[in-house]
């Protein structure tokens, strides 16, 4: 009679054992970090976003202010007032290393909210084609190819060229937000597209119709969840296109106007002056070119990450 009394109380301890289930955001980071690059660019973008934000506390130089008894003065030169000018002076004595994280709040803030609006735009538009199909899929399809034959560069010019001198001084950045979002959700109503072709045929789909749920409920709240994988990846990539679009209209003259800072316009003021006073370029440049490798070296891990044919 002990040994089936024994077989018992095993099976009871053996069944007792439970296998612990990672969540899926556990899992994520788990794989996120594994890719050293990307956590190295997340190192990266959080140092130059902290610097932009805190950028009247990091230096005490004001922006805008003029000095010529500065004027082309190299990196690390100390000011009569004793504070040293880490990344130089430009052609009219204003402190770069100042300058340069200004800027960079205007260039991120660009760059985050045009891509914000073009995902939204494009989520909603392809969701909606590849949900309903039909003549709404095929319009919708056309529009896009129209966009897509634009050439985005030359309309951006053209529409700042006309439109920007129209706007009070500094709202150049919003309006360029604007032009960027609704030219840049293209490659986002495709993507979604794509994927809700191949969603609104699983099972979960068909139990939310059968339960009698509204369309407008199925696709915000059962099918685009399921989508946001590959739109995160691309945010990465779209908002690094969005703050090289800022600063080649900057670079042009037709987007943020002096003395308001952009990586791009202090790149352009500083152009003919590379043989003398080659810091006013190099800075600002470097600081755009570390931005937009960090966040294309992000979208790559986060691809890796997030991608459910590479998990073990």
């Amino acid at each position: 009679m002990a040994e089936p009394a024994k077989k018992i109380e095993q099976q009871k301890v053996d069944y007792s054992v439970t296998k612990s289930v990672e969540s899926p955001l556990r899992i994520f980071w788990k794989r996120l970090r594994t890719h050293k690059p990307s956590m190295f660019s997340l190192v990266i973008l959080f140092v130059i976003l902290l610097l932009a934000v805190l950028a009247p506390y990091v230096t005490v130089f004001d922006p805008e202010k003029v000095d010529l008894s500065l004027k082309f003065a190299p990196p690390f030169t100390r000011s009569a007032d004793g504070h040293i000018m880490l990344f130089g002076g430009d052609n009219l004595g204003r402190d770069v290393f100042t300058r340069a994280w200004y800027g960079a709040r205007v260039s991120l803030m660009v760059g985050f909210l045009a891509e914000g609006l073009g995902i939204v735009l494009g989520a909603i538009l392809g969701a909606i084609s590849g949900y309903y199909g039909g003549w709404i899929d095929t319009l919708l399809m056309r529009i896009v190819d129209i966009f897509l034959s634009i050439p985005t560069l030359i309309l951006l010019i053209t529409v700042m060229a006309v439109y920007g001198p129209l706007v009070p001084k500094g709202g150049e950045k919003y309006l360029i937000v604007v032009v960027l979002g609704i030219l840049g959700w293209q490659g986002t109503a495709r993507l979604v597209r794509g994927e809700i072709l191949s969603l609104k045929e699983r099972d979960f789909v068909e139990a939310a119709k059968g339960l009698g749920a509204r369309d407008r409920r199925i696709i915000f709240r059962h099918i685009l969840p399921n989508v946001m994988a590959p739109i995160i990846v691309s945010v990465t990539l779209g908002v690094s296109g969005a703050i090289l679009s800022e600063a080649s209209l900057s670079y042009l003259g037709v987007g943020i106007q002096p003395p308001v800072p952009s990586w791009g316009n202090m790149i352009q003021s500083g152009q003919n002056y590379l043989r003398n006073a080659w810091w006013i370029t190099a800075f600002p440049g470097a600081v755009l070119c570390l931005t937009t490798l960090a966040l294309y070296m992000l979208g790559d891990g986060l691809r890796e990450a997030l991608d459910p044919r590479l998990k073990k």
